[in-house]
């Protein structure tokens, strides 16, 4: 089969890539059939997905000779991981295809399993502008998504500042007004102490009008 050729291709050269930047678990560097198979076991305890399961069971277990996956994997013969030592040790190049899916779950290889990885093959030939998950890389965005996101967040700023203007002029119209109040009260204040200093003043008397009374005194005559 072509495509899992090119699956087999892709998870030996993640492997060496993570061996040459010593980025495996110790008991790859050293991938004797006991540290592979406590491998496993150190995997398996740390919990499986569903997928990676299955695959366990159709390597560790095909017959069910037992009734869990652990005792399985701590009885399993050591001179039945010596296929998958030979993979990784480029003894062999053409495996199993069970070592191949079991040396992409040791080696966290993804996307995983084998079905997994050929949908998204698939996919990314439909489509080229996808980009894998795995990859951590931004999705490619067409550019009619980017200039509608750019006008909407014009738009907002735009509104942002619409909004403070308006409340800047408020701001005025309230300072005005404060100011306003101050002046009348200021002025009333004026007016009260004008009318009270006139009030408290003593008002005058006018002069009184004397009246002139001219009196004629007529002096006797005697004779």
């Amino acid at each position: 089969m072509f495509e899992f050729e090119e699956f087999k291709k892709e998870v030996i050269s993640n492997f060496r890539e993570l061996l040459s930047q010593h980025e495996l678990d110790l008991k790859l560097e050293n991938p004797t059939p006991g540290n592979l198979r406590d491998l496993s076991l150190k995997l398996f305890a740390n919990g499986l997905s569903k997928e990676d399961t299955q695959i366990f069971q159709d390597f560790f277990n095909p017959i069910k000779r037992y009734d869990d996956l652990e005792t399985s994997i701590r009885r399993f013969p050591l001179d039945k991981l010596k296929p998958l030592k030979n993979f990784i040790t480029a003894k062999t190049s053409n495996p199993d295809e069970n070592i191949v899916k079991l040396l992409a779950i040791l080696t966290q290889f993804g996307p995983r399993p084998f079905h997994k990885w050929r949908e998204l093959r698939h996919l990314k030939k439909r489509t080229p502008e996808f980009c894998d998950p795995d990859d951590h890389e931004k999705t490619i965005v067409p550019e009619a998504s980017t200039t509608a996101i750019g006008h909407e967040s014009q738009e907002q700023e735009n509104h942002i500042a619409e909004e403070e203007i308006v409340e800047n002029k408020e701001v005025e119209i309230a300072s005005a007004d404060n100011s306003s109040d101050k002046e009348v009260i200021v002025k009333n204040k004026d007016k009260k102490k004008g009318r009270l200093s006139r009030e408290e003043t003593p008002r005058e008397k006018p002069p009184s009008k004397r009246t002139s009374m001219k009196v004629h005194v007529t002096s006797p005559i005697f004779s």
